[in-house]
Parts: C-alpha cells; structure tokens; sequence
C-alpha cells in the first residue's frame, strides 16, 4: 500500500509510481488541488491516469480531497 500526501506534489509523484514496474496494490492519496492553487482538472487528470493503470476508485472522502484505490487488474 502507498499513502501518498505530498502537500501538493503528488502530480509530479504519481506519474513515477505509476511508471514503476512494481505497483502498489492499494493507493491512498490527498489531492492538493484546494491548496497550491493547483486546477481542479489536474486531479481529474491524474485519477485517470491511476484508473487507467488498472486501479478501481473505492472512496472518496465528504470533502473530496482523499482518494482510495485497489489494483484490480
């Protein structure tokens, strides 16, 4: 499992987790976009990068800033 909370550099972060020929099976991460004055659709854009790497959405949190995800592939 990967908890990931990179106040604002999980864009830059997940890419080379992504990349990694080893995944985690669970990815836990906050999105920053509330904070950095990072675009909303620069979230939308990584949770689909994520989703397109075989990982399933299973929670997001009320305030829609922490995310979970099972590698379902």
């Amino acid at each position: 499992m990967l908890k990931l909370d990179a106040e604002g550099a999980e864009h830059d972060v997940l890419p080379e987790v992504l990349g990694s020929d080893v995944l985690p099976r669970q990815i836990l991460v906050e999105f920053h976009h509330w904070w950095h004055r990072t675009p909303v659709e620069q979230t939308y854009r990584t949770v689909e990068a994520i989703k397109g790497q075989g990982y399933t959405l299973l929670h997001v949190s009320p305030a829609g800033h922490e995310l979970s995800f099972l590698l379902t592939r």
